[in-house]
This record gives C-alpha cells, sequence and structure tokens, in this order.
C-alpha cells in the first residue's frame, strides 16, 4: 500500500473561486464583516490548490444552500 502511514499527514487545501482587481483606497478601506464581491455561478471554473499547489480544476456546484466543488481536470505533477 503506497498510502500506508499517510492518513496523519496535514493538506492545506483551498479553493480559489476568483479573483478581483480593486484602487488601493478600496482595499484600505475594507474592514471586518466587509465584502469582496466575485459573483461566482454555478459553472464557474475553480483552481484547487494543496499547500498553495495547483492540483487540479473544477467547477462550482449550487445544491440548495451548499455550494461545492466538482474535481473536473486532475493536473500531472512535472
Amino acid at each position: 500500500m503506497p498510502l500506508a502511514g499517510m492518513d496523519s499527514v496535514i493538506v492545506d487545501v483551498s479553493v480559489v473561486l476568483g479573483s478581483k482587481t480593486m484602487p488601493i483606497k478600496n482595499f484600505i478601506a475594507l474592514s471586518r464583516g466587509g465584502t469582496i464581491v466575485l459573483d461566482p455561478v454555478p459553472g464557474d471554473k475553480v483552481d484547487i490548490m494543496a499547500n498553495e499547489h495547483l492540483v487540479a480544476r473544477g467547477v462550482v456546484l449550487v445544491r440548495g444552500s451548499t455550494i461545492s466543488v466538482e474535481i473536473r481536470e486532475v493536473m500531472r505533477s512535472t
């Protein structure tokens, strides 16, 4: 089993829903509870990162009040 003993390894996983360019004055004016609107919609493509490395790409799914990501492409390691 190549993954034996790996069950205690922690991986930081993040999903990048989008990005936004804004003037620095707007960024500085953000405070706790402030929002940056990205407008993700079902079907939007997202990057899936593990420990800050791109590992997969997927799409946003919305079912009721649940937002999830379906993996569509797994990146090959180099």
